[in-house]
């Protein structure tokens, strides 16, 4: 049976976020491509919707990315910032997973 520690929780939770606010992201900018003849009382709050949730999943991409440094690392909280585990998840599909998001919500 899968045992619950800190780094399951927290992965499991970052990528719950990144979801939801990709999702939602996504989800704005289409309705505000749908609703292009509606005033600006629609316009300005899905743009600000979907800004925030775009700058949400890039941060919670990134601090995924260290996270898989940390639990591979195994030593507590210095592992998210080692450079070698950090450029060791990065090589990995998490990094090709994360740069295809990063540039996905830059567009």
């Amino acid at each position: 049976m899968l045992e619950w520690d800190v780094w399951l929780f927290a992965a499991v939770l970052t990528k719950f976020v990144i979801y939801i606010s990709s999702f939602l992201a996504v989800g704005s900018l289409l309705c505000l491509w749908m609703l292009k003849p509606v005033a600006d009382v629609v316009h300005r709050p899905l743009l600000r919707i979907s800004l925030i949730a775009a700058t949400l999943s890039a941060i919670c991409t990134i601090f995924r990315i260290s996270l898989q440094a940390g639990q591979l690392y195994d030593d507590g909280i210095v592992g998210l910032y080692d450079t070698e585990m950090i450029g060791l998840v990065l090589d990995g599909p998490l990094g090709m997973s994360s740069y295809v998001r990063l540039v996905g919500l830059g567009l």
